[in-house]
């Protein structure tokens, strides 16, 4: 993967619309950059939270529309009046995606971008991503996250992903559930109807994820399968298949009611 060399904000910058490199464009988006930590600041919503922001993932392809290529942005948090500290306990992490289509021989202009998404856990964003075709032309980024609380640890998938024309959205599904942690080995409870209270509340579940690439195409994108294995209190799970097709409305994938991860 290239690494680029990120603008300082004191030097001049074109306009988002004449902007003909990727970091020029980005740049727009998170206009900061800190010198001693070589990342661009970029903040939530809200504007009250900062992350820094660094380049975990870049990929080009081609596509009936033309050439694009893929950037995938990912940050922690940071405290910008003390920027060595790490992590913060209430916060997530940030990430954002950007969609560039290659205009001449070597400019880019912007397609599509969604830069904030709150994503990962105690101010970490997820640093491990992988890079899929959803649907014919519709390219994204997938990862799995989580957090543990008071022994139960909660996972899902998120996945960015383009239309193929000026969109970048965002899905999330569960993808784990165990509360093992808070209510240890059934097994060693004092009384036989303690144990059976354990197992009743127990849960422990992970789902395997793959792109149906043989089905039907909605909204071009192509549906998820979900494999489920573990158990919900008494009710087990072997490799139980939910197929979960792409949501034209609303244009994301939606877990169906009868998904046992929520």
């Amino acid at each position: 993967m290239k690494n680029w060399l990120l603008i300082p904000v004191g030097m001049s910058l074109c306009t988002l619309a004449a902007a003909q490199t990727p970091q020029q464009i980005i740049q727009k988006y998170y206009p900061r950059y800190l010198q001693s930590h070589q990342c661009l600041i970029g903040t939530d919503q809200d504007g009250q939270t900062a992350y820094c922001m660094k380049q975990k993932a870049r990929e080009i392809r081609e596509t009936a529309q033309g050439k694009f290529m893929y950037v995938l942005m990912a940050g922690d948090y940071i405290d910008l009046a003390y920027p060595d500290e790490e992590g913060a306990h209430a916060a997530s992490g940030l990430a954002g995606m950007f969609v560039l289509k290659q205009a001449g021989a070597n400019g880019w202009t912007l397609a599509a971008a969604l830069p904030k998404v709150l994503i990962g856990s105690w101010g970490k964003a997820p640093e491990k991503w992988t890079f899929h075709e959803f649907g014919q032309d519709r390219w994204g980024f997938l990862t799995e996250s989580g957090y543990t609380n008071q022994g139960v640890t909660e996972t899902r998938y998120t996945m960015l992903h383009h239309d193929g024309n000026r969109r970048v959205k965002e899905s999330s599904i569960a993808s784990g559930s165990d509360n093992s942690g808070y209510y240890g080995d059934c097994i060693d409870q004092p009384s036989a109807r303690e144990r059976v209270e354990c197992e009743r509340n127990s849960t422990s579940l992970e789902a395997g994820i793959k792109i149906d690439r043989k089905s039907a195409a909605s909204s071009g994108f192509y549906p998820l399968i979900l494999t489920v294995s573990g158990h919900r209190g008494i009710k087990k799970y072997r490799n139980q298949a939910y197929r979960i097709p792409f949501n034209a409305r609303q244009q994301k994938y939606i877990a169906p009611k009868n998904y046992p991860l929520f």
